[in-house]
């Protein structure tokens, strides 16, 4: 009987099943769980400096301090950042940061990677 064949999701490379977009995924969740305050990944958004890397939530803070924009809870967003302390705090204030950004229509696409 032939072997059996993992997930369609799944890639065979070098005769070896491997499924990459879940290894990046697990990779992600680790670096995230590591360090919370970092964002992952980092953010591009377009800012009156230009276009900005965001890593982290103190830079987060810092980019919508200088860059206040109407759409989305933008003060809860930033009561969010400066008042997050445990780790469940810090990924929920990434998330909220995320989520204003993409409402006032900031972020700028990551280059394709190599």
């Amino acid at each position: 009987m032939p072997a059996a064949r993992p997930f369609p999701e799944c890639v065979e490379k070098d005769g070896k099943a491997g499924n990459l977009s879940a290894v990046r995924s697990v990779h992600t969740l680790m670096e995230q769980l590591s360090d919370p305050s970092r964002l992952v990944p980092p953010l591009r958004l377009s800012g009156g400096d230009g276009v900005q890397d965001i890593a982290t939530l103190d830079e987060a803070l810092a980019f919508a301090e200088l860059n206040p924009h109407p759409r989305g809870d933008y003060e809860g967003m930033i009561r969010r950042l400066q008042g997050a302390h445990r780790a469940e705090d810090l990924v929920e204030a990434g998330h909220a940061f995320r989520w204003w950004a993409e409402s006032n229509a900031l972020l700028v696409p990551q280059p394709p990677a190599r």
